[in-house]
Protein backbone atom coordinates (compact mmCIF):
# COMPACT_ATOMS: atom_id res chain seq x y z
CA UNK A 1 0.00 0.00 0.00
CA UNK A 2 1.31 3.40 -1.36
CA UNK A 3 1.45 6.13 1.81
CA UNK A 4 1.21 10.31 1.29
CA UNK A 5 1.65 12.44 3.78
CA UNK A 6 0.25 16.32 3.23
CA UNK A 7 1.51 19.13 5.72
CA UNK A 8 -0.71 21.89 5.65
CA UNK A 9 0.61 25.22 6.95
CA UNK A 10 -1.74 27.26 5.69
CA UNK A 11 -4.36 26.07 8.03
CA UNK A 12 -5.59 28.46 10.36
CA UNK A 13 -5.97 25.67 13.35
CA UNK A 14 -5.74 22.07 13.92
CA UNK A 15 -7.84 19.64 11.92
CA UNK A 16 -11.10 18.99 13.49
CA UNK A 17 -12.51 16.38 10.75
CA UNK A 18 -11.97 15.54 6.95
CA UNK A 19 -14.03 14.16 4.34
CA UNK A 20 -14.12 12.98 0.72
CA UNK A 21 -15.76 14.42 -2.17
CA UNK A 22 -16.76 11.06 -3.83
CA UNK A 23 -17.56 12.06 -7.08
CA UNK A 24 -14.25 13.92 -7.27
CA UNK A 25 -11.05 12.15 -7.93
CA UNK A 26 -8.57 14.61 -5.97
CA UNK A 27 -10.40 16.92 -2.94
CA UNK A 28 -11.66 16.90 0.23
CA UNK A 29 -13.18 19.13 2.56
CA UNK A 30 -11.00 19.81 5.80
CA UNK A 31 -13.29 21.88 8.80
CA UNK A 32 -10.80 23.20 11.61
CA UNK A 33 -11.11 23.97 15.02
CA UNK A 34 -11.69 27.36 14.36
CA UNK A 35 -14.76 26.03 12.29
CA UNK A 36 -13.39 27.47 8.70
CA UNK A 37 -14.19 25.20 5.72
CA UNK A 38 -10.95 24.75 3.45
CA UNK A 39 -10.96 22.77 0.11
CA UNK A 40 -7.67 20.61 -0.52
CA UNK A 41 -6.51 19.29 -3.59
CA UNK A 42 -4.81 16.05 -3.00
CA UNK A 43 -3.33 15.64 -6.43
CA UNK A 44 -1.85 19.52 -7.05
CA UNK A 45 -1.79 19.52 -3.18
CA UNK A 46 -3.40 23.26 -3.12
CA UNK A 47 -5.08 24.34 -0.34
CA UNK A 48 -8.48 27.31 -0.51
CA UNK A 49 -10.05 28.29 2.49
CA UNK A 50 -13.30 28.77 0.89
CA UNK A 51 -15.36 31.54 3.21
CA UNK A 52 -13.99 34.13 5.38
CA UNK A 53 -16.03 33.54 7.84
CA UNK A 54 -16.02 30.39 10.15
CA UNK A 55 -19.13 27.37 9.59
CA UNK A 56 -22.02 27.97 12.66
CA UNK A 57 -20.39 24.36 14.40
CA UNK A 58 -23.45 22.83 16.63
CA UNK A 59 -23.71 22.66 20.30
CA UNK A 60 -20.85 20.17 21.53
CA UNK A 61 -22.17 18.73 24.82
CA UNK A 62 -19.07 17.72 26.82
CA UNK A 63 -20.35 14.95 28.62
CA UNK A 64 -18.11 11.87 28.81
CA UNK A 65 -19.63 9.20 28.17
CA UNK A 66 -17.07 6.28 27.77
CA UNK A 67 -19.48 3.45 27.15
CA UNK A 68 -20.79 4.40 24.22
CA UNK A 69 -18.38 7.37 22.86
CA UNK A 70 -17.81 10.69 24.14
CA UNK A 71 -19.40 13.63 21.58
CA UNK A 72 -17.13 14.53 19.29
CA UNK A 73 -17.35 16.99 15.90
CA UNK A 74 -17.73 14.85 13.05
CA UNK A 75 -18.45 16.07 9.24
CA UNK A 76 -19.80 14.22 5.70
CA UNK A 77 -20.59 15.72 2.58
CA UNK A 78 -22.75 15.14 -0.68
CA UNK A 79 -21.73 13.06 -3.24
CA UNK A 80 -20.96 15.67 -5.27
CA UNK A 81 -19.66 18.60 -2.98
CA UNK A 82 -22.46 20.73 -2.79
CA UNK A 83 -23.19 20.17 0.86
CA UNK A 84 -21.95 19.51 3.70
CA UNK A 85 -22.90 18.23 7.20
CA UNK A 86 -21.10 19.00 10.58
CA UNK A 87 -22.36 17.28 13.65
CA UNK A 88 -22.01 15.89 16.98
CA UNK A 89 -21.41 12.41 16.79
CA UNK A 90 -23.17 10.93 20.00
CA UNK A 91 -24.76 13.72 20.60
CA UNK A 92 -28.19 15.92 19.79
CA UNK A 93 -27.11 18.85 17.37
CA UNK A 94 -25.95 19.12 13.25
CA UNK A 95 -26.03 21.64 10.49
CA UNK A 96 -25.82 20.81 7.44
CA UNK A 97 -24.30 24.05 5.21
CA UNK A 98 -24.83 24.70 1.11
CA UNK A 99 -20.62 24.84 0.36
CA UNK A 100 -21.17 27.14 -2.20
CA UNK A 101 -23.06 29.75 -0.28
CA UNK A 102 -22.27 28.74 3.09
CA UNK A 103 -26.05 29.31 3.56
CA UNK A 104 -27.21 27.07 6.85
CA UNK A 105 -30.27 24.71 4.77
CA UNK A 106 -30.82 22.60 7.65
CA UNK A 107 -30.69 22.93 11.54
CA UNK A 108 -31.05 19.49 12.83
CA UNK A 109 -31.80 18.50 16.41
CA UNK A 110 -32.16 14.59 17.11
CA UNK A 111 -33.77 15.36 20.57
CA UNK A 112 -32.12 14.03 23.60
CA UNK A 113 -33.71 10.94 24.39
CA UNK A 114 -30.94 8.61 24.95
CA UNK A 115 -28.92 10.23 22.31
CA UNK A 116 -25.83 9.19 24.15
CA UNK A 117 -26.46 5.64 23.25
CA UNK A 118 -26.28 5.82 19.51
CA UNK A 119 -23.86 7.71 16.86
CA UNK A 120 -25.83 10.84 15.29
CA UNK A 121 -28.42 9.17 12.49
CA UNK A 122 -27.10 11.48 9.34
CA UNK A 123 -26.60 10.26 5.90
CA UNK A 124 -26.60 11.58 2.24
CA UNK A 125 -28.20 9.79 -0.85
CA UNK A 126 -28.58 10.72 -4.63
CA UNK A 127 -32.18 10.30 -5.81
CA UNK A 128 -33.09 11.48 -9.25
CA UNK A 129 -29.87 12.97 -10.04
CA UNK A 130 -30.97 15.67 -6.79
CA UNK A 131 -29.24 15.44 -2.93
CA UNK A 132 -30.82 13.99 -0.31
CA UNK A 133 -30.35 14.63 3.59
CA UNK A 134 -31.71 11.96 5.82
CA UNK A 135 -31.35 12.33 9.51
CA UNK A 136 -32.99 12.01 13.07
CA UNK A 137 -35.37 14.02 14.53
CA UNK A 138 -36.42 12.10 17.28
CA UNK A 139 -35.13 8.77 18.92
CA UNK A 140 -37.76 6.77 16.72
CA UNK A 141 -37.62 9.25 13.87
CA UNK A 142 -36.23 9.85 10.53
CA UNK A 143 -36.35 12.57 7.96
CA UNK A 144 -35.14 13.02 4.51
CA UNK A 145 -35.08 16.31 3.20
CA UNK A 146 -34.15 17.10 -0.57
CA UNK A 147 -31.43 19.55 -0.66
CA UNK A 148 -31.63 20.39 -4.36
CA UNK A 149 -35.35 21.05 -4.19
CA UNK A 150 -35.47 22.74 -0.74
CA UNK A 151 -38.50 19.91 0.17
CA UNK A 152 -38.96 17.80 2.85
CA UNK A 153 -39.66 14.31 1.40
CA UNK A 154 -41.03 12.27 4.43
CA UNK A 155 -43.85 14.74 5.89
CA UNK A 156 -46.19 12.81 7.72
CA UNK A 157 -48.47 12.38 11.84
CA UNK A 158 -47.84 9.90 14.29
CA UNK A 159 -50.12 10.24 16.87
CA UNK A 160 -48.75 10.15 20.61
CA UNK A 161 -48.09 7.61 22.41
CA UNK A 162 -50.65 7.21 25.20
CA UNK A 163 -52.69 3.58 26.91
CA UNK A 164 -51.51 2.23 23.39
CA UNK A 165 -49.43 2.05 20.50
CA UNK A 166 -50.52 4.93 18.01
CA UNK A 167 -50.29 3.80 14.17
CA UNK A 168 -47.13 3.54 12.44
CA UNK A 169 -45.35 4.21 16.00
CA UNK A 170 -41.78 2.65 15.76
CA UNK A 171 -40.13 0.91 19.16
CA UNK A 172 -36.80 1.80 17.73
CA UNK A 173 -33.34 3.77 18.42
CA UNK A 174 -32.32 4.93 15.48
CA UNK A 175 -28.52 4.52 14.60
CA UNK A 176 -25.29 5.15 12.24
CA UNK A 177 -26.89 5.63 8.52
CA UNK A 178 -25.36 3.61 5.47
CA UNK A 179 -26.69 4.08 2.32
CA UNK A 180 -26.23 1.61 -0.63
CA UNK A 181 -23.43 1.94 -2.96
CA UNK A 182 -27.12 2.36 -5.71
CA UNK A 183 -28.91 4.49 -3.50
CA UNK A 184 -31.52 1.97 -3.30
CA UNK A 185 -31.51 1.03 0.10
CA UNK A 186 -30.52 2.51 3.50
CA UNK A 187 -29.16 0.51 6.72
CA UNK A 188 -29.73 1.68 10.36
CA UNK A 189 -27.63 0.43 12.97
CA UNK A 190 -30.70 0.56 15.60
CA UNK A 191 -31.65 -1.26 19.10
CA UNK A 192 -35.04 -2.05 20.75
CA UNK A 193 -35.37 -2.38 24.24
CA UNK A 194 -34.08 -5.55 25.69
CA UNK A 195 -31.50 -3.54 24.90
CA UNK A 196 -30.63 -5.86 21.51
CA UNK A 197 -28.93 -4.68 18.33
CA UNK A 198 -31.04 -4.40 15.16
CA UNK A 199 -29.94 -3.22 12.00
CA UNK A 200 -32.43 -2.74 9.99
CA UNK A 201 -32.55 -1.65 5.61
CA UNK A 202 -35.73 -0.62 3.90
CA UNK A 203 -35.81 1.54 0.06
CA UNK A 204 -35.36 4.80 -0.76
CA UNK A 205 -37.27 4.98 -3.34
CA UNK A 206 -40.72 3.50 -1.75
CA UNK A 207 -39.96 5.94 0.97
CA UNK A 208 -39.32 9.02 -0.78
CA UNK A 209 -41.87 8.13 -3.82
CA UNK A 210 -44.52 6.50 -2.41
CA UNK A 211 -44.79 5.85 1.37
CA UNK A 212 -43.56 8.67 3.84
CA UNK A 213 -44.04 5.87 6.66
CA UNK A 214 -41.66 3.10 5.19
CA UNK A 215 -38.89 3.77 7.61
CA UNK A 216 -41.44 2.53 10.30
CA UNK A 217 -43.20 -0.52 8.72
CA UNK A 218 -43.41 0.10 5.35
CA UNK A 219 -43.53 -3.07 3.05
CA UNK A 220 -39.25 -2.97 1.74
CA UNK A 221 -38.21 -2.59 6.03
CA UNK A 222 -35.96 -5.50 6.77
CA UNK A 223 -35.15 -6.41 10.47
CA UNK A 224 -31.47 -7.95 8.83
CA UNK A 225 -30.62 -9.59 12.17
CA UNK A 226 -30.11 -9.20 16.10
CA UNK A 227 -26.84 -8.74 18.16
CA UNK A 228 -26.05 -8.29 21.30
CA UNK A 229 -24.54 -4.86 20.91
CA UNK A 230 -24.78 -1.63 18.05
CA UNK A 231 -22.33 0.54 17.16
CA UNK A 232 -20.68 -2.06 15.33
CA UNK A 233 -18.28 -1.68 12.61
CA UNK A 234 -20.49 -2.20 8.74
CA UNK A 235 -20.61 -1.21 5.49
CA UNK A 236 -21.79 -2.31 2.49
CA UNK A 237 -20.45 -4.67 0.34
CA UNK A 238 -22.22 -4.12 -3.09
CA UNK A 239 -25.90 -3.41 -3.53
CA UNK A 240 -27.30 -6.29 -1.87
CA UNK A 241 -24.95 -7.65 0.72
CA UNK A 242 -24.18 -5.66 3.84
CA UNK A 243 -21.19 -7.26 6.17
CA UNK A 244 -20.82 -6.27 10.50
CA UNK A 245 -17.68 -6.97 11.88
CA UNK A 246 -17.78 -9.61 15.05
CA UNK A 247 -19.24 -12.59 14.90
CA UNK A 248 -22.38 -13.23 17.52
CA UNK A 249 -24.11 -16.32 17.45
CA UNK A 250 -27.77 -15.20 17.79
CA UNK A 251 -30.71 -17.87 19.02
CA UNK A 252 -33.71 -16.93 17.71
CA UNK A 253 -36.08 -19.25 20.33
CA UNK A 254 -33.97 -17.97 23.17
CA UNK A 255 -33.79 -14.10 21.94
CA UNK A 256 -29.86 -14.00 23.02
CA UNK A 257 -26.51 -14.76 22.19
CA UNK A 258 -25.75 -18.42 21.96
CA UNK A 259 -23.26 -19.57 24.55
CA UNK A 260 -21.02 -20.89 22.62
CA UNK A 261 -19.13 -19.77 20.50
CA UNK A 262 -19.01 -16.38 21.20
CA UNK A 263 -17.50 -13.24 19.56
CA UNK A 264 -15.19 -14.81 17.31
CA UNK A 265 -13.01 -12.66 15.33
CA UNK A 266 -14.63 -11.94 12.11
CA UNK A 267 -17.40 -10.69 9.65
CA UNK A 268 -21.39 -11.13 9.70
CA UNK A 269 -22.49 -11.45 5.99
CA UNK A 270 -26.02 -10.44 5.43
CA UNK A 271 -28.28 -10.23 2.18
CA UNK A 272 -31.09 -8.62 1.14
CA UNK A 273 -31.94 -11.35 -0.73
CA UNK A 274 -32.20 -14.21 1.80
CA UNK A 275 -34.13 -14.79 4.62
CA UNK A 276 -32.98 -13.23 8.08
CA UNK A 277 -32.32 -16.90 9.98
CA UNK A 278 -30.50 -18.73 7.49
CA UNK A 279 -28.08 -20.99 9.76
CA UNK A 280 -25.52 -21.83 7.36
CA UNK A 281 -22.40 -20.85 9.03
CA UNK A 282 -19.84 -20.98 6.28
CA UNK A 283 -22.40 -18.55 3.58
CA UNK A 284 -23.16 -16.23 7.26
CA UNK A 285 -19.92 -15.94 8.54
CA UNK A 286 -16.44 -15.53 7.97
CA UNK A 287 -13.90 -16.47 10.43
CA UNK A 288 -10.97 -13.76 10.40
CA UNK A 289 -8.59 -15.52 13.75
CA UNK A 290 -5.78 -12.87 12.59
CA UNK A 291 -7.83 -10.61 12.98
CA UNK A 292 -7.31 -9.45 17.29
CA UNK A 293 -6.72 -5.83 16.97
CA UNK A 294 -9.37 -3.40 17.36
CA UNK A 295 -11.36 -2.37 14.48
CA UNK A 296 -12.15 1.13 13.63
CA UNK A 297 -13.67 1.05 10.27
CA UNK A 298 -14.79 -1.94 7.40
CA UNK A 299 -14.93 -0.54 4.11
CA UNK A 300 -15.13 -2.07 0.32
CA UNK A 301 -14.32 -0.94 -3.14
CA UNK A 302 -15.37 -3.92 -5.48
CA UNK A 303 -14.32 -7.26 -4.81
CA UNK A 304 -11.61 -6.15 -1.61
CA UNK A 305 -12.73 -5.62 2.00
CA UNK A 306 -10.62 -3.21 3.78
CA UNK A 307 -10.42 -3.49 7.40
CA UNK A 308 -8.70 -0.61 9.47
CA UNK A 309 -7.68 -1.41 13.06
CA UNK A 310 -5.29 -0.07 15.61
CA UNK A 311 -2.62 -1.86 14.55
CA UNK A 312 -3.23 -2.48 11.11
CA UNK A 313 -5.07 -1.51 7.50
CA UNK A 314 -5.53 -5.16 5.86
CA UNK A 315 -6.92 -6.33 2.67
CA UNK A 316 -9.08 -9.28 1.51
CA UNK A 317 -10.08 -10.78 -1.27
CA UNK A 318 -13.79 -11.37 -0.93
CA UNK A 319 -14.54 -13.76 -3.26
CA UNK A 320 -11.75 -15.96 -2.33
CA UNK A 321 -11.37 -15.00 1.37
CA UNK A 322 -7.93 -14.70 1.15
CA UNK A 323 -5.34 -11.70 2.72
CA UNK A 324 -3.86 -9.40 0.05
CA UNK A 325 -2.01 -6.84 1.97
CA UNK A 326 -1.13 -5.20 5.37
CA UNK A 327 0.30 -1.58 6.20
CA UNK A 328 0.63 -0.05 9.88
CA UNK A 329 -1.60 1.80 11.20
CA UNK A 330 -2.95 2.90 14.22
CA UNK A 331 -5.99 5.71 13.30
CA UNK A 332 -9.53 6.10 11.94
CA UNK A 333 -9.87 6.09 8.34
CA UNK A 334 -11.82 7.94 6.25
CA UNK A 335 -12.71 6.12 2.30
CA UNK A 336 -12.36 8.51 -0.92
CA UNK A 337 -14.08 6.01 -3.59
CA UNK A 338 -12.80 7.45 -6.32
CA UNK A 339 -9.43 7.61 -5.31
CA UNK A 340 -9.80 4.10 -4.30
CA UNK A 341 -7.74 5.25 -0.95
CA UNK A 342 -7.88 6.07 3.13
CA UNK A 343 -7.51 9.40 4.93
CA UNK A 344 -6.70 10.34 7.90
CA UNK A 345 -5.52 13.58 10.24
CA UNK A 346 -3.16 14.46 13.12
CA UNK A 347 -2.56 18.20 13.84
CA UNK A 348 -2.28 19.54 10.34
CA UNK A 349 -1.31 16.80 8.58
CA UNK A 350 -3.41 14.60 6.30
CA UNK A 351 -2.24 11.23 5.84
CA UNK A 352 -3.48 9.25 2.77
CA UNK A 353 -3.15 5.38 2.24
CA UNK A 354 -4.01 3.53 -1.29
CA UNK A 355 -5.51 -0.11 -0.98
CA UNK A 356 -4.86 -0.50 -5.01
Amino acid sequence: MKQKHYNLKGLDSEILDITAIDADTCKIYIVTEKGYLYCYNLTQQQLQQLFITPLPLPVLNNRELRHYGTPKYQIKCSANGKFIAVYVDHGQFGVVINTQTLETVLHIDSQNYYEDTVSFSLAFAQFNSQDICIYRSDWNRLEAFNLTTNQLLTERYIAAYETEPPKHYLDYFHGALYVSPNNDYILDDGWIWHPVASPKVWSLSQWFKHNPFESEDGSSVQTLCYRENWNAVMCWLDDQHVAIWNIELWDQEEFDLKPEPKNRSGIHLLSLAKTTWDDDYSANYWEIPEQTQQVFNLYADQNLLIIVGNENITTYAIADRILLNQTDNSLPQKQHKSRQSLLSFTNKTVYETSYI
